[in-house]
């Protein structure tokens, strides 16, 4: 039995639910048979309104609550947006949830960002030491939220690198799709980096897991998301060319026409093993299964309509 059917009937609320990972996870919890709410901000849904918070929980009554919704994932934003979107729109999310009478489980969406540099897998008790103004939001949207511990059960993700159909430029694999369809070459560093990939409908079924064993009681708990197979950035992007090929696009790629970004380290793994106690080893994942599924659902999105 696929064990996402557990998830048929509950009343799930999704915040984000528009993005990468939250478009992928909503995708997924209806597939299993879940009521999700996934409220937007083309609908008037904005985590900066407390009352309007309040009042989608309230008519809503979730039996759990996931938030994928953050500002400066993609884009520059100022510390002021950031602080105003990632720490106190996810306290109007906490302050709502806590307030109904029958308080959900809530899962929030991290980022390993939040990790300082190490050339050793990171374990969730590793030392923090945000580098960017996004990554200090997420550690400062941490803390708010442990102090909703004695009222909600709660579960931090600390999600390692995603990739999937949902993503926009100025994101990696959309920057190459645009490239080989432009028939121009992808300017891209040397790819050195060890890194962690993992598809969004892959972390998505991770998530609905985690959601499901997640105990009821009120509580304070941290998770790292990944897939457990390290791969350099330059065979990543190796296998997108590859993918790319396989519908037709050629792609060609200059390594080290661009410097690593300062800051950034050359390792960044997550250390498994709260997950695997958790939910189980993350089952064997295919690159390049994953990277075929998400180029045909950029294509497709970006195909002309009929």
């Amino acid at each position: 039995m696929d064990p996402l059917r557990a998830i048929a009937g509950r009343k799930v609320l999704v915040t984000g639910g528009t993005g990468t990972l939250g478009g992928a996870f909503v995708a997924r919890a209806r597939e299993a048979g879940a009521q999700v709410s996934a409220p937007s901000r083309a609908e008037g849904f904005d985590l900066r309104d407390h009352a309007k918070v309040a009042a989608e929980l309230r008519t809503f009554q979730p039996e759990m609550v996931f938030h994928f919704a953050a500002a400066g994932v993609s884009q520059a934003m100022s510390e002021a947006e950031l602080s105003a979107i990632n720490v106190g729109g996810l306290g109007n999310l906490l302050t709502a949830a806590a307030s109904l009478t029958r308080p959900p489980k809530c899962l929030l969406l991290g980022s390993c960002s939040e990790y300082a540099l190490s050339d050793a897998p990171l374990a969730e008790s590793s030392r923090l030491d945000p580098r960017n103004a996004y990554a200090l939001s997420k550690v400062a949207g941490a803390e708010l939220a442990r102090g909703f511990a004695d009222r909600l059960p709660l579960l931090w993700l600390r999600m390692f690198n995603v990739y999937g159909g949902g993503e926009r430029l100025p994101r990696l694999l959309p920057y190459l799709l645009q490239c080989a369809r432009q028939g121009v070459v992808a300017e891209v560093t040397a790819g050195g980096q060890l890194l962690d990939y993992t598809s969004a409908p892959s972390a998505a079924a991770h998530f609905i897991r985690l959601g499901l064993v997640l105990p009821d009681q009120p509580g304070w708990r941290v998770c790292n998301v990944g897939s457990g197979r390290p791969i350099t950035l330059k065979e990543f992007m190796e296998a997108a060319q590859a993918a790319l090929s396989r519908r037709g696009l050629r792609l060609e790629l200059r390594f080290g026409a661009r410097p690593y970004r300062p800051g950034d380290g050359m390792v960044c793994l997550p250390d498994l093993t709260r997950l695997a106690e958790m939910i189980g080893a993350p089952e064997a994942e295919s690159l390049a299964t994953g990277l075929d599924a998400a180029l045909a659902t950029m294509m497709d999105a970006a195909a002309p309509s009929a």
